[in-house]
């Protein structure tokens, strides 16, 4: 417990340093973690080399800022990928599956932080605020008043106890966060208030069933107490792509 709160302020601390850096060491902070989101989905399965390396160069591509006309272009890399890994026998269609499902998450994970980051700096932190208060309480509620399995086959330690809990509590601080830092239309704010507590544990799930299928605890060690990169921005992954959607449909 110790190693996680240390990690979790450690974390904290470099979040809001760089925010009052700005936005170009925000950038350059977010490509870094999902470089490193992008390293642990290779070393799951490392061995699959053809497949894996075109992961990780169009994933590199996305990150390094290139525009969506280029980058749609050298997706073509990954068709070639997939035409390789079919002939070599060392790839089945559920590694193609997991390749796709994850680079697009990562991807559009990526261009939705980028389009958020337009706005103000408080418009970003406000869906990280949301986010990790629903796993928080979450944890907490599960921890103190936790008695019903949510889908024990996926996260046997989650409880609908502390589903509910969280859910609540994202739902308060999210509001009265926005309340004071966020100038968006109340129409976003309420809506994404609202969902993003659940949509927060579906990516959250979602990664829990990627775990429990390839028979790992975390996706690696790179920070102590809490896991990998990946068990850290399951989530807002999610939350992130959900607010950028909210934005496009009302903004």
């Amino acid at each position: 417990m110790l190693k996680r709160t240390i990690t979790a302020i450690v974390l904290v601390a470099i979040l809001l340093a760089t925010f009052l850096m700005g936005p170009f060491y925000v950038h350059w902070l977010l490509r870094l973690v999902m470089l490193l989101a992008g390293y642990e989905v290779y070393k799951i399965k490392k061995n699959e080399w053809p497949l894996y390396i075109l992961f990780y160069i169009l994933l590199f591509l996305g990150v390094a800022n290139f525009d969506l006309h280029l980058l749609s272009l050298l997706s073509s890399l990954v068709i070639i990928g997939l035409f390789i890994a079919i002939f070599s026998k060392k790839v089945n269609f559920e590694d193609i599956s997991f390749l796709i499902m994850m680079l697009t998450i990562l991807i559009l994970g990526i261009y939705s932080i980028k389009s958020v980051l337009e706005y103000p700096l408080w418009v970003f932190l406000y869906i990280i605020i949301g986010t990790y208060t629903t796993d928080t309480f979450a944890y907490l509620g599960g921890s103190l008043f936790g008695k019903h399995k949510l889908i024990e086959s996926i996260s046997p330690n989650k409880t609908i106890e502390g589903a509910m809990i969280g859910t609540v509590m994202s739902m308060i601080v999210s509001l009265l966060f926005a309340k004071y830092y966020v100038v968006l239309d109340s129409k976003v704010i309420l809506i994404t208030s609202l969902l993003m507590p659940f949509v927060a544990q579906i990516g959250d799930l979602t990664f829990s069933m990627i775990k429990r299928h390839y028979e790992i605890k975390d996706f690696s060690n790179l920070l102590p107490g809490h896991g990998g990169i990946l068990d850290r921005i399951d989530s807002i992954l999610f939350t992130i792509l959900l607010f950028n959607t909210i934005l496009m449909l009302f903004m």
